[in-house]
């Protein structure tokens, strides 16, 4: 009886350590996706600050 107990609970360990890296391999996709959405997101405002600040500089002088 206890080596079924030991069998279950190694099945069940593992099914939980399956689903648990599942779930963290799509995290880090998700992650990945909005990382790279903020370093876009980051480099248009910042070409979009560089302009104005051309553009100010131009005005300045």
């Amino acid at each position: 009886m206890s080596r079924i107990q030991n069998i279950m609970k190694v099945t069940i360990v593992l099914a939980v350590m399956i689903s648990f890296s599942s779930f963290l391999i799509s995290s880090i996709q998700y992650l990945w996706i909005m990382v790279i959405g903020l370093q876009l997101y980051m480099l248009i405002v910042l070409s979009k600050n560089s302009k104005t600040d051309k553009l100010i500089n131009m005005t300045k002088k």
